[in-house]
């Protein structure tokens, strides 16, 4: 499932894959995991079946393949034996992979240049 966050309009803003389940953790002094499944989403808000309660107001993270997201928990609720939760999606750290690439790249530069100089 691919997520859009919303941006300026006439300017394509950045996204992020999420799957059909995933880990959310929630951040904080005392940090955990759930997760979430079958999620619906409507342009920042993401909405979806929690393994276990989360605080509202917490603030989370989740990881997905090439991007970092980060948000608050708006609201929990049950209807029968499942918990769902809202969150709001607030910044998205998108293209991790190229940047990890890009930092390889000039570490590679940086170690090559300081082996000529000690020679």
């Amino acid at each position: 499932m691919r997520f859009d966050l919303p941006s300026s309009p006439g300017t394509e803003g950045p996204s992020a894959t999420l799957g059909e389940e995933f880990l959310i953790r929630v951040l904080g002094t005392e940090e955990f995991s759930v997760t979430c499944s079958l999620p619906k989403l409507a342009g920042r808000r993401l909405v979806g079946r929690l393994s276990a309660p989360v605080p509202v107001e917490a603030c989370i993270e989740i990881d997905c393949d090439d991007a970092l997201l980060l948000g608050e928990v708006l609201g929990i609720w049950r209807e029968g034996s499942s918990i769902f939760g809202a969150i709001e999606i607030q910044q998205a750290l998108v293209g991790l992979d190229e940047l990890k690439a890009i930092r390889n790249s000039l570490e590679e530069g940086s170690h090559r240049a300081a082996r000529r100089r000690s020679a």
